[in-house]
């Protein structure tokens, strides 16, 4: 069943394409619009253009359908609307004569602008649908695609009736209307240009059932109106297919019955036509009268009127309301003269010969003219003209004879005579004429034709002479015409005829003289075999012909020289010789009848090597240590007897090789150069060169370096040039060691002050590349090593000084006693160094005790007091004991926040150290109780190395935190001695290690153990 199917759709797909696919082929057709939408009662109007030619004969027709559908039957079914063969597509009666067809395709080659379109009139409703152009030229079909039409419902649709026919002067009604849903009312208007007819009453009215309205328009017709057309439409309607016309009829008798004839004025001969027209309804008939008598009935033609036809004429008109006569025309037929030629020989009347000399009359006669004619005129066949009726030959010649006629005219017209030939008899009169030229192709046909004037008929004499002896005559023959069939140079001359008749013997005929035409013969050049260069040489050429032949000396096959024709008929030619003009030489003689050459002369020239070419392989640029070879070439006669090969190294020339071909196995960048091959033969030497280019990778690239600018600003640069040995040249491109970044693409570099490192270059062609050495610019590591240096010897002497301290602390334990002021003098020689931390010092007093001496301020207790380095240090008093025993408390901490101090060499001379606005001032406790005064007392000291000081504390004893490698001394105040008893003071000094890359300074002896070390010394205050 499946396979049923599938072979009935198969067939049914063969058939569509087998008959009605055939519009895929060639022609189509589109439409310019797929859709339309239009109002009911109205007209659209549906393009349709052919996009190819469209070529029709008699088997093509189309049509427009509706709601067409497909059927294997019959193709496509629907309704025609319309068609240009109703035979085979009849239109149906709902669109007949509402269909009009704009335009169609035409024969032969068809412009794609043109459209093929129909209007539809008088829409309705049910012409909504698809709508479909078919065109069919025998089993070929086409058609366009469906064009879509929806026709809307028309609330204003408009009812007009056509009036019935009424007679001349009756009353008429027009009644138009519309459905009462319309919004505008119905209005009545006349169309035509003519007064408008008398309005009896126009008023709108309604009908029973309020379905429609209406207007009517009531008058009285008259014989004028009818045919008039009234519109009707609505007052707001805009679409001119929406205006519905009726005409008007109105019969009556016939008036206005007028009689005209085609021309004012009748000649014999017009096509002359009487009319008779009135107006009338229903139509009316016409009868024609001549003279009172009827004669025809409607028109009265005269296709070529005669004299006979003139007389009076009327028309009468009738139809079925009456009956009315016309105008009368009164006609006069006119026609021109007519006339003869009439012979009167006054000389001898009885002899019917007209001979030279006689006297003779021509009269023109009129046979019949109306009106009478008014002048006469005269023509022969030389076209002479006389004026009046009769020409009289007093002595006639024989130029005289010929053809005559005459003319007269009226105001119709003028009448000529047939013609008169009027012969006159002379004795011959003689000229020589010939088809042929004054010259003559050799070999050609010649003809002669002795022309004469004579009559009667003569006979004729031809004779011949030279031209270089006139006297001389040869008869020939004696026919009229003289032949020479094949013409030689011996037939040139003069030729004579002569002829004689009844009358008498004419005179000898003009002689007509010849030239014989031939082409150039015996053709001779003249020239010496052989010639240096340099030197002059004269060819001359000389032929026979005629006319004058041109010359042309040719150099094998190629023109060398030409010359044009002279009354010599030879030409010379002189010129100094080069290589270039050996060779085989030919002179070429031409004219209008031919040419033709003379032998072949050879010219041999001996010169010098010349073209020396010196021809590198594999190129001029070499590749080093590639093999590379020179040979030289010339042109030269006789040949070349030797070669020499030099090369020019420093403007000097070095003879390197003899042969014709020089070869360099390997080759190196010192074989580039100039090239020379110098050639000789016996009449002189040339020479050529080249330039030979080894090509190499550079080498021996090196850095330039130019002087230090100075720029404004403070900054300075110095420019860094590259160079190298290569070819072809290469290219430069500058590095940064530091971190191998490139920095430039140019053969010079310019470097500033704040770009300091260290560059280097490379050069690099095709060949390869080569790396230079670096330099250095605005290195500041010498000062870098000085400052290292520097704060090497500066952190030395701190040492130095902590063991001078050490030292002396050791021994003044040993001793037990204790110079305050050898002591006071070493710390002030400490303090010097403080002034490497100038901070702003932030103290925070604490509330306590503090009994002091009243010679010294607080200050003079602070160990921070180097850090003034303006302040005057006020000397003790002696004199000047503590009276109370009350204990003092100073505290005092110097913090210098670890990890925000500058490295040592980063701050050379270190005293240019400024505080943050972290540091703090912490105060020590100094107890100074009231003893005797002969008791000691021990003071403490300890030196530690704390870990770094992350937060602020408060020790009991002065706190010095450094991030620098310099020592912070203390001062150690050197109070006056108040009491017997000594007191005891504590100092704790914190060193925090140095940030990495820097030494510690700490005593070298206390550097073994990690822990913090105390020690202890007496200091007697």
């Amino acid at each position: 069943m499946t396979m049923n199917a599938l072979f009935v759709k198969w067939m049914l797909f063969v058939t569509l394409i087998n008959s009605d696919f055939h519009y895929c082929q060639n022609i189509k057709f589109s439409l310019m619009s797929p859709a339309q939408t239009a109002t009911e009662g109205s007209c659209i109007e549906i393009k349709c253009k052919p996009v190819q030619p469209v070529s029709i004969n008699t088997e093509a027709y189309w049509f427009w359908m509706k709601d067409a559908n497909w059927t294997t039957e019959m193709g496509f079914v629907g309704t025609n609307i319309f068609s240009s063969n109703e035979a085979e597509r009849p239109v149906s009666p709902e669109f007949k004569n509402r269909v009009k067809y704009l335009s169609s395709p035409t024969s032969g080659k068809r412009d794609p602008s043109e459209v093929c379109n129909i209007l539809i009139c008088n829409l309705k409703k049910t012409d909504s649908g698809e709508y479909m152009f078919r065109y069919i030229l025998g089993t070929f079909k086409w058609r366009t695609e469906n064009f879509n039409l929806t026709v809307q419902e028309n609330p204003c649709l408009i009812t007009f009736s056509q009036p019935p026919a009424v007679m001349a002067n009756n009353n008429v009604t027009l009644t138009c209307s519309t459905s009462i849903s319309c919004n505008s009312d119905p209005q009545i208007n006349t169309l035509e240009q003519l007064p408008s007819p008398k309005w009896l009453s126009s008023h709108n009215i309604m009908d029973k059932n309020e379905t429609t309205k209406s207007t009517n328009l009531s008058f009285t017709a008259s014989w004028t109106d009818d045919g008039r057309e009234f519109s009707c439409q609505t007052s707001e309607n805009k679409d001119k297919n929406l205006i519905w016309k009726v005409t008007l009829t109105v019969e009556y008798s016939p008036n206005n019955v007028v009689a005209k004839i085609s021309h004012e004025e009748v000649k014999e001969g017009d096509y002359v036509t009487l009319t008779c027209s009135a107006n009338g309804r229903p139509n009316v008939t016409f009868s024609w009268f001549k003279n009172g008598k009827h004669i025809q009935e409607s028109q009265l033609n005269f296709t070529s009127i005669k004299e006979s036809a003139s007389g009076s004429y009327f028309c009468q008109a009738q139809n079925g309301h009456g009956t009315n006569q016309s105008n009368t025309l009164q006609i006069t037929v006119l026609y021109p003269t007519s006339v003869q030629i009439q012979l009167e020989h006054l000389t001898r009347s009885y002899d019917i010969n007209i001979k030279e000399g006689d006297k003779i009359k021509l009269v023109c006669d009129v046979k019949r003219s109306n009106p009478q004619p008014g002048q006469f005129s005269w023509f022969n066949d030389r076209g002479h003209v006389w004026v009046g009726q009769e020409v009289v030959f007093s002595s006639i010649k024989p130029e005289d004879s010929g053809t005559y006629e005459c003319t007269a005219g009226n105001s119709v017209g003028s009448g000529r005579s047939n013609p008169f030939h009027l012969n006159v008899q002379y004795k011959p009169q003689s000229k020589v004429s010939t088809s042929a030229q004054d010259k003559v192709k050799v070999n050609s046909f010649l003809r002669f034709t002795c022309e004469t004037k004579a009559n009667p008929e003569p006979w004729f004499s031809w004779y011949h002479y030279k031209q270089s002896d006139p006297t001389n005559w040869t008869p020939l023959n004696t026919e009229k015409d003289l032949r020479v069939g094949r013409v030689q140079r011996a037939d040139e001359g003069c030729y004579i005829c002569n002829a004689s008749n009844t009358v008498g013997s004419g005179k000898s005929s003009q002689p007509k003289c010849i030239q014989v035409l031939f082409p150039p013969t015996n053709i001779s050049l003249f020239m010496v075999p052989k010639v240096k260069e340099g030197q002059f040489i004269t060819i001359n050429c000389t032929a026979e012909s005629f006319p004058l032949s041109e010359f042309e000396l040719r150099k094998f096959s190629e023109r060398f020289f030409n010359q044009p024709a002279n009354e010599q008929n030879s030409f010379t030619h002189t010129f100094n010789v080069t290589s270039t003009h050996a060779g085989l030489y030919t002179c070429i003689a031409s004219n209008s009848e031919g040419s033709n050459s003379s032998n072949q002369r050879k010219l041999e020239v001996e010169y010098a090597p010349k073209d020396v070419r010196v021809e590198p392989n594999p190129g001029e640029n070499v590749k080093e240590n590639e093999s590379f070879s020179l040979t030289c070439n010339a042109h030269s006669n006789p040949p070349i007897t030797q070669f020499k090969w030099t090369r020019r190294n420093n403007d000097k020339d070095i003879t390197v090789s003899t042969e014709k071909t020089f070869t360099v196995h390997s080759s190196k960048p010192s074989d580039s150069g100039l090239y020379i091959c110098e050639v000789q033969n016996v009449i002189g030497s040339g020479k050529s060169q080249v330039k030979i280019n080894i090509k190499y990778a550079p080498k021996w690239t090196t850095i330039t370096k130019g002087e230090e600018q100075q720029h404004p600003g403070g900054r300075s640069s110095v420019t860094l040039s590259c160079s190298s040995h290569s070819y072809p040249p290469a290219n430069y491109i500058w590095y940064n060691k530091t971190d191998n970044a490139r920095v430039s693409g140019h053969q010079n570099f310019t470097v500033y002050s704040h770009q300091a490192g260290e560059y280097y270059c490379t050069a690099r062609n095709e060949m390869g590349q080569i790396k230079s050495d670096s330099v250095s610019l605005f290195d500041d590591t010498f000062m870098k090593i000085m400052k290292a240096v520097g704060w090497l010897f500066f952190i030395l002497l701190i040492i130095g000084l902590i063991f001078l301290y050490r030292h002396r602390m050791n021994k003044a334990n040993r001793q037990r006693t204790t110079n305050r002021w050898s002591c006071y003098n070493l710390l002030l020689r400490i303090q010097g160094f403080c002034s490497l931390c100038k901070r702003p010092e932030r103290r925070n007093a604490r509330s306590e005790n503090i009994l002091t001496d009243t010679s010294r301020s607080r200050d003079d207790l602070l160990p921070q007091q180097h850090c003034r380095p303006k302040a005057q240090h006020q000397q003790p008093r002696p004199d000047v004991t503590s009276t109370s025993h009350h204990v003092n408390v100073v505290y005092s901490k110097v913090n210098v926040p670890y990890g925000k101090q500058a490295p040592s060499a980063q701050r050379p001379g270190g005293s240019q150290q400024t505080c943050t606005k972290d540091d703090t001032l912490n105060y020590a406790s100094l107890h100074f109780p009231i003893k005797k005064k002969e008791e000691v007392e021990s003071v403490y000291s300890q030196v530690s190395k704390p870990n770094p000081c992350k937060q602020e504390k408060l020790e009991d004893y002065e706190n010095i935190n450094m991030v620098s490698p310099i020592k912070i001394p203390y001062n150690f105040d050197d109070d006056s001695e108040t009491s017997d008893e000594d007191e005891v003071n504590y100092a704790q000094v914190d060193i925090i290690p140095k940030p990495s890359g820097q030494t510690d300074s700490s005593d070298s002896s206390d550097s073994s153990t990690s822990e913090d070390e105390t020690q202890y010394s007496d200091v007697k205050l």
